[in-house]
């Protein structure tokens, strides 16, 4: 593919894929701006720092008079999007899609591999994209598109001939692309604004295994029963496929296990060899060693894989083996996610620390994680619910989730642009029943939990609460880590 001498508008830039996807444009030599509300964004950084402008607001007068390609995050309706709908109406505007269309496009103009999943697939497409831009690997002729950033990293591009991305299931959109192999983390029931029930989330990851190129490969993170059950169809139905399975509960070669005494993981592929990993929960361990393995079968993908090999190893039986070894060691130094267990201050005996987490299965991942990383320490995790659905949905499993923490401040649900309405913010009912919870004690040590209407509030509370040696974690979608910088403030305040 060639952008050079194109132009891109990018409505929503200050999304993570989106901006992500307008520094990979750039880098191509297109020419690229967009727009977007004017709340500021740990995004706006990376933007800027490539020297990629955009405009507030999303009035039609923002529309460039010529532009090749308007693509538009996928949460904007030219309904309640005017400069959405003058593209769609205007000559000048050229190509006009979505971000799931334009990354299928992306997909069928190179050999794309995918990470999905439920949980983790942001982890493992970002350590996997790291590790393939490792050494003499940064001759690998891809470039990675996902929803984060690496830690003080920018977005990965090498080449436009292969493409690592992070496929999401939300609307089926991950069953657009193309794809030569693929990566399943997990499989749960979550956007239940639009999938009905866990075995319609069931139906499309089957349908999304289905589509995957004849002799490509699929690697399943066999832990999640529903990709075990997943990994049997494949045996069945897709005989094609290379097909690996992983994970502490796999059988086989690729069964992971930890050493106690030592705290590393190894797995039987390598049973002389262990690994120190920064991660303490065993979906985060998943999440690393999965990255090993796709970084390796995709490099073995390619006609000629001895170009990016570290040293002199053969091509031979044993190669597949020694790859995810060196990658799995690589790893011990991987810096981590933005936004995945981020830790973005170290104050006072407080440790603050930003995380996505936003579905009961993975704030019990990290707090679990947090558990292990900072034993004897109190956590107060501030949680910004995503979406009424999901959280009408799985009400029961926040509640057993969030229990796991020491004390929990609920702010109000997110405003997604996806326009969910309600009577009443069910982030209320939530708190509420976790202030019963806190009572009792059944799930854990939550001794408080609190619901805030307003930021400062919230903040407020938790800068109260939290004691010398505590870990404070914002938590959720949207914009939440300002909320551990008023924290801090009104912590600074209480010195005073």
């Amino acid at each position: 593919m060639d952008f050079k001498g194109n132009s891109f508008y990018l409505i929503g830039i200050k999304g993570t894929g989106m901006s992500n996807l307008a520094v990979i444009l750039s880098r191509a030599s297109a020419t690229v701006s967009g727009c977007d509300v004017p709340t500021v964004f740990p995004t706006d950084a990376v933007l800027q720092a490539n020297g990629i402008g955009f405009d507030e607001g999303f009035g039609e007068e923002n529309l460039p008079q010529s532009v090749d390609y308007v693509i538009y995050s996928d949460a904007y309706r030219p309904q309640t999007c005017p400069v959405l709908r003058r593209a769609l109406s205007c000559s000048g505007a050229g190509t006009v899609c979505s971000y799931p269309e334009f990354l299928a496009f992306l997909s069928e103009n190179t050999v794309c591999y995918v990470v999905a999943g439920t949980h983790g697939k942001t982890t493992t497409t970002a350590a996997s994209s790291w590790l393939l831009s490792r050494g003499k690997r940064a001759a690998f002729p891809f470039f990675s598109i996902f929803g984060s950033t690496v830690i003080g990293e920018g977005p990965v591009f090498q080449g436009t001939e292969e493409l690592l991305l992070e496929g999401c299931e939300y609307r089926d959109h991950f069953l657009q692309y193309r794809v030569r192999g693929a990566l399943i983390t997990s499989i749960e029931l979550d956007h239940p604004d639009y999938f009905s029930s866990e075995e319609a989330v069931k139906g499309s990851f089957r349908a999304f295994a289905e589509d995957i190129c004849r002799g490509g490969f699929l690697i399943l993170c066999t832990d999640s029963p529903n990709v075990k059950a997943l990994a049997r169809w494949v045996r069945e139905n897709r005989r094609d496929l290379v097909l690996l399975e992983y994970g502490f509960e796999a059988k086989g070669p690729f069964r992971i296990r930890c050493d106690r005494g030592t705290g590393e993981y190894r797995t039987d592929l390598l049973p002389y060899r262990s690994f120190k990993l920064d991660a303490y929960s065993r979906p985060l361990v998943c999440d690393l060693f999965g990255a090993a393995f796709l970084s390796a079968s995709i490099l073995l993908d390619r006609p000629n894989p001895r170009l990016y090999f570290e040293g002199d190893e053969p091509v031979g039986d044993e190669i597949f083996s020694t790859l995810a070894g060196t990658m799995l060691r690589q790893l011990e130094q991987f810096p981590g996610v933005a936004s995945r267990h981020q830790i973005i201050a170290d104050e006072d005996g407080v440790v603050y620390i930003d995380d996505y987490a936003h579905h009961p299965t993975e704030i019990e991942a990290c707090v679990g994680d947090l558990r292990g990383r900072f034993p004897g320490r109190k956590i107060c995790l501030v949680f910004c619910p995503h979406t009424f659905s999901r959280t009408d949905a799985l009400m029961e499993q926040f509640v057993r989730a969030l229990s796991l923490a020491d004390d929990v401040v609920i702010q109000k649900t997110y405003a997604s642009a996806r326009n969910e309405t309600a009577g009443r913010d069910n982030a209320e009912d939530l708190a509420g029943q976790l202030e019963k919870v806190a009572l009792s004690r059944p799930y854990g040590c939550l001794e408080s939990a609190h619901y805030f209407q307003y930021d400062e509030d919230a903040a407020a509370f938790a800068a109260r609460v939290l004691s010398q040696g505590g870990v404070c974690v914002s938590l959720g979608a949207g914009n939440d880590r300002r909320i551990l910088d008023a924290v801090r403030e009104c912590r600074r305040s209480l010195k005073q």
